[in-house]
């Protein structure tokens, strides 16, 4: 039970971007380092990007993963993970 409590735990402090299950390469950045790409975005940009991920509140950033697919990692110009 502890097991299961753990795993959904986990589950919950990640985001995915709408690719990713189906791209079969991609990386796990911070909510941190995701957060501060979006900022750098301009307007519509940064709408499309964010409109890709599961939503979270940006407050909780420092407790989330982001995977995103190289494709959604790089329309943020973010290249390699360190999560």
């Amino acid at each position: 039970m502890t097991q299961q409590v753990e795993e959904m735990g986990n589950a919950a402090q990640e985001r995915h971007c709408i690719h990713y299950r189906e791209q079969a390469t991609g990386n796990c950045y911070s909510g941190t380092e995701y957060v501060e790409a979006l900022q750098r975005l301009k307007g519509s940009a940064a709408m499309k990007a964010a409109s890709n991920v599961e939503a979270f509140f940006w407050r909780d950033a420092s407790m989330i993963k982001v995977w995103l697919c190289q494709q959604c990692a790089g329309m943020m110009s973010l290249k390699t993970s360190r999560a």
